[in-house]
């Protein structure tokens, strides 16, 4: 059977263990509206690629991912909601095999044999033309690359 996935709503829909960490990272959130306009211009200039928070740990990485999670229907509103989170970090989280399958539950889209490329061609079919999907990735750094096969 060949099902289209959902497009992700992520209000409050994000696994369990992620909302524990987008609400312990949004706690106290202050500023760095900045950054929040640099993410707004580039979806503006860009229909895809890659946008890149660079910084020291401790420098408040984690803390702009979540709150852009959260409040991609609020404060830093962009045209489009469909932010999916997903944070390296987290226990048992850290293999490429896991994220995918993290993604698959956020589009609700059964597992199955399904390639990130597919995944993604998918979902894409679905946007809408100013729609855009935004896939948050924290800790990426934390991966863990001996489960990765050597194509990818």
């Amino acid at each position: 059977m060949n099902n289209s996935p959902s497009i992700a709503n992520n209000n409050g829909r994000y696994p369990l263990e992620f909302q524990q960490v987008l609400q312990a990272h949004n706690l106290n959130f202050v500023g760095r509206g900045f950054v929040f306009t640099a993410i707004s211009n580039f979806l503006q200039r860009y229909d895809r690629g890659y946008f890149t928070i660079v910084g020291t740990p401790g420098s408040g990485k984690s803390a702009i991912l979540a709150n852009y999670a959260i409040a991609s229907g609020g404060r830093y509103a962009i045209a489009n909601p469909q932010v999916v989170y997903y944070n390296a970090q987290v226990a048992g989280k850290n293999r490429a095999d896991v994220f995918l399958a993290s993604l698959c539950t956020q589009f609700t889209q059964p597992l199955a044999e399904i390639s990130l490329q597919s995944l993604l061609q998918q979902v894409s079919n679905q946007l809408q033309p100013q729609q855009r999907l935004i896939i948050a990735i924290d800790a990426v750094d934390a991966i863990d690359r001996s489960f990765q096969s050597p194509s990818g």
